[in-house]
């Protein structure tokens, strides 16, 4: 049975979100290439979820490829939505499936998010400097 598309739209969304916590946590590890972080995390990825049948397999895989300890709250709480979607829903294949199908789209899908991340805190320091009080 194939998924609908709200289904694949919230897989999509919760990986993503996922990924989101991946970057943040790979990027304060020491000796982490920020120039090249996107094309190794989106690697990783891949393998991932090709060695995986699971979801937990997919996300242990992912944390070790990356060298990344344990994963703290934020990141906890996203695999756990994940998991809880993907696993109450029997989705495991059909997930794993839509990562290696359209990776691309959930690596533009987690770059915009961290753009748009970045264009509203450089707009509240430009409200933040650029108004004086009367």
């Amino acid at each position: 049975m194939q998924p609908e598309e709200k289904q694949i739209d919230e897989m999509r969304t919760l990986t993503v979100d996922v990924v989101l916590d991946m970057r943040r946590r790979y990027l304060q590890t020491t000796g982490c290439s920020v120039l090249k972080h996107w094309a190794q995390i989106q690697n990783r990825m891949r393998i991932a979820t090709r060695t995986s049948a699971t979801p937990q397999e997919w996300f242990t895989r992912f944390c070790d490829s990356l060298h990344l300890p344990c994963a703290d709250i934020p990141a906890s709480l996203a695999f756990s939505r994940l998991s809880e979607y993907v696993e109450g829903r029997k989705l495991c294949s059909k997930w794993l499936d839509l990562i290696e199908e359209e990776y691309g789209a959930i690596m533009a899908m987690a770059r915009l998010a961290v753009e748009k991340e970045e264009e509203k805190i450089e707009k509240r320091k430009g409200d933040s400097h650029g108004k004086k009080k009367v």
